[in-house]
This record gives structure tokens, sequence and C-alpha cells, in this order.
């Protein structure tokens, strides 16, 4: 097993802003202009996994609409799509996946969002 941890973005937003960070796939759609970073990204012989936050001024409904756009064009089918309390807030739980062993799921909040994401391999 690999885990990899990267520096807060709000500590160094010009090593995140527009990128994918470190050991996210390329398949998971980063919000455009957000300052990403990992909270943890776990490599195992049958499959990958991790989870990474950003934190952007756009709204839930913005950054929601992004990622209705961009998980089907990424091959993910949107699965679940709710409001609810996401950290101190309300937000909105986005689920996807291609029914291939490829998932993300979402916590779209007011001051931040965190993404979740799995593969199997």
């Amino acid at each position: 097993m690999r885990m990899t941890r990267t520096a807060s973005p709000e500590l160094y937003p010009e090593k995140h802003q527009d990128t994918h960070p470190p050991g996210v796939p390329d398949w998971v759609p980063i919000y455009p202009g957000a300052r990403a970073a990992v909270d943890v990204s776990n490599q195992f012989p049958e499959r990958e996994e991790g989870s990474f936050h950003f934190a952007t001024a756009a709204g839930v409904d913005k950054v929601a609409a992004f990622y209705r756009s961009a998980l089907p064009s990424a091959g993910l089918k949107l699965t679940g799509d709710v409001a609810g309390q996401v950290n101190e807030g309300m937000g909105r739980i986005l689920t996807a996946g291609d029914g291939k062993g490829r998932s993300v799921t979402l916590a779209i909040g007011e001051r931040q969002t965190t993404v979740s994401y799995e593969a199997r391999k």
C-alpha cells in the first residue's frame, strides 16, 4: 500500500491551482480554479482510492452544475444528487460511477468540497 499526503492548499495555493493534485487519477474531474489538496491517496493491488478537498468562491449550485456536466464527460453516470447537511451548512451530495469499478462521491459545501474516489484495477 502506498499512501500520499500533500500540503494544505491555503499554505501553497500556487502549487495546487488548476492542476490535478498528486496521486489523484486523471479521470477524476477537478473544479476549474480550485485550490485542491489531497487528504489521502492509497494504492492497493486490487484498487486505488482516495479523497481531496478544495475551496472555491463559487457557490454550491455552481460547483454542482460543473460536476453534473464533468462526471458524464469522464465516463461516469450520475447515480445520486441530493440536498443535505455538508459540514456546517447546506450543500449537495453527488455520487457517480461507471459500472466497471470507478466511482466518485462529492460533498459540496458552502466553504469546501470534498471529493472521494475509488477505482478497481
